[in-house]
């Protein structure tokens, strides 16, 4: 049995893993099976991955007797017709699309650095593409990026090795997202990828979130990118309490050094050219307090509300970053923007220009 790399054009070191996503899908008149959008990640459609999957020429390289490939598809839920033993998935378990992260093979099986890094990596775009994608609806929001299989409850994780010619698959449980897909799921060109929320009032966020990591990163987008996973992560929780506790703890990680009344009066120095969304954000820590410490309960409707905030909290903190670096920086600055706003409430006649001090407004 021949265990040679299988060759494919202009292939890169490392293997594609594979995690499959619901409602964006892409159209598949060029297909890309080596290139990555963002450095280190990409989108592949359902053809392409029939491709990578093509590309392994497991019928000829295993056992004979089993549709290998053909078994491969159906557990990435990636199979087109119906078969004696084994059928397509239905629509609500089928994948639309799958992020794919490039990282070298995993000695284990089992997990490790590597798997830990590929989910970190894919959560980035998750992320990313959620907040692209995001519409409100009358029932909380829809968007085109979940690590979700519909009603499913498993996930499959395939990493497929192209140049040495393996793959392995994994589950995982899966829960019900407040977030869901759209009905019709979204349908755009792969050209498209490269600027997709470009346009969007979250659009640094989101480039940030997609381009890939480096140590020449300012530290303040490692918190970005950390509150942001949790945050869209909160949109995938079953219930309005999940959510609103996965937006607290976002806030925290920006905003508090550990003592929570500073956190809100931060996050109103940030937002003070929005008074809807501090009464808002004030409500929505007063119900994260009542629940936690009382058991009341959580309106879904705060949760949904607050939800944007955030992510307007995040955008000027991505904006800010040249100038305000760290979130010490940024705390030193809301705090001292505070204090500066309340003297000049007590002398009025000889007010403090915060203009002065070379800092960036928020707005």
């Amino acid at each position: 049995m021949d265990h040679g790399p299988v060759e494919i054009a202009a292939i890169q070191p490392g293997c594609w893993h594979l995690l499959p996503i619901r409602g964006l899908r892409l159209t598949e008149s060029n297909l890309q099976c080596s290139e990555a959008i963002w450095g280190d990640a990409t989108v592949f459609s359902l053809a392409e991955a029939r491709l990578l999957v093509k590309n392994l020429n497991l019928n000829e390289r295993m056992a004979k007797g089993t549709d290998h490939e053909r078994t491969m598809l159906f557990l990435i839920g990636a199979l087109e017709e119906q078969g004696p033993h084994m059928t397509a998935r239905s629509p609500k378990e089928r994948p639309d699309a799958y992020i794919g992260v490039r990282r070298r093979p995993e000695s284990s099986p089992r997990g490790g650095r590597v798997a830990e890094a590929v989910m970190h990596r894919a959560k980035l775009v998750e992320a990313a593409l959620c907040l692209a994608t995001i519409n409100a609806s009358n029932n909380g929001f829809t968007s085109a990026c979940m690590i979700r299989e519909g009603d499913s409850p498993l996930v499959s994780t395939a990493m497929i090795n192209v140049p040495e010619g393996n793959f392995h698959v994994t589950f995982s449980a899966s829960s019900r997202p407040i977030v869901v897909a759209p009905t019709k799921s979204r349908v755009i060109a792969r050209t498209e990828l490269a600027s997709i929320g470009s346009r969007s009032r979250w659009s640094k966020c989101i480039q940030m979130l997609l381009q890939q990591e480096n140590k020449a990163d300012p530290p303040v987008f490692r918190s970005l990118r950390r509150a942001l996973c949790v945050a869209l992560s909160a949109c995938f929780e079953h219930g309005a309490a999940g959510g609103l506790l996965g937006i607290v703890t976002a806030l925290e990680i920006l905003l508090s050094d550990g003592d929570f009344r500073r956190l809100e009066e931060r996050a109103a120095s940030m937002l003070s050219d929005e008074p809807a969304s501090i009464a808002l954000l004030s409500k929505a820590l007063k119900m994260r307090h009542e629940y936690v410490h009382r058991g009341a309960s959580v309106g879904y409707n705060t949760t949904v509300e607050t939800l944007p905030v955030l992510f307007n909290i995040c955008e000027k903190m991505s904006a800010a970053h040249s100038t305000l670096p760290t979130c010490t920086h940024l705390w030193a600055y809301l705090d001292a923007k505070r204090a500066i706003n309340k003297l000049n409430m007590l002398r009025r006649s000889e007010s403090v220009d915060t203009n002065a001090l070379g800092l960036p407004p928020w707005h």
